[in-house]
């Protein structure tokens, strides 16, 4: 599957759309570094640079994806770190192991 068949989210029980952006995403504290990826809270989306190979957008979806969950769990703090090594270690452990994360989805 690719990212472009997967328009929304659900996060927390909120619906996050999911778009590709041709061009580039500033971060808002610093205009001059470009972003692979951000979410905005209180739009209800995440955005992605269309530029990106698809591999690492998964990675950064699920990067998005998590802070998303931090910041609807109360955790409103800056917690880069902690989705850095969740994002990468979780997309890992499932890419690894995918009869695990086929148990994870079963009902």
């Amino acid at each position: 599957m690719r990212l472009d068949a997967i328009r929304q989210l659900d996060i927390g029980g909120y619906p996050y759309q999911v778009e590709l952006v041709d061009g580039d995403i500033h971060d808002d504290d610093d205009e001059n570094q470009n972003l692979a990826g951000e979410v905005n809270y209180s739009e209800l989306r995440i955005r992605l640079d269309s530029r990106l190979p698809e591999p690492l957008r998964k990675s950064v979806l699920l990067h998005e994806a998590l802070h998303a969950l931090l910041y609807q769990a109360g955790r409103t703090e800056d917690n880069e770190q902690i989705v850095m090594a969740l994002g990468y270690g979780i997309t890992m452990l499932l890419r690894h192991n995918r009869a695990f994360a086929t148990y994870l989805l079963e009902d």
